[in-house]
């Protein structure tokens, strides 16, 4: 569950909350930052944790490509590559 709250054309918050069975909750928060039409940066914070996380990303149509690192107190950054793709039903 999640609540997002635009800014600007450019800036958007968001705060999500996460809860899997016989786990405590966890908070989401994030702000993006469109820079130009196609790419955008993401800053946030898990409480789950403590670990703050950045993602830089490329969005074309339905396609995006994300870079993203996060950093835990114990292990370090931890790097990631996401390649996402969003199917839709003609008409949709």
């Amino acid at each position: 569950m999640g609540l997002g709250c635009e800014l600007s054309d450019k800036v958007l918050i968001a705060i999500n909350l996460k809860k899997v069975q016989e786990q405590k909750a966890s908070v989401e928060f994030d702000l993006i930052y469109k820079l130009l039409e196609r790419f955008y940066f993401r800053a946030g914070y898990l409480t789950e944790g403590g670990v703050p996380y950045v993602t830089a990303g490329w969005s074309w149509k339905s396609f995006r490509m994300e870079a993203c690192t996060k950093y835990h107190i114990q292990l370090g950054f931890s790097p990631g590559l996401l390649l996402l793709f969003s199917l839709q039903k003609k008409g949709a």
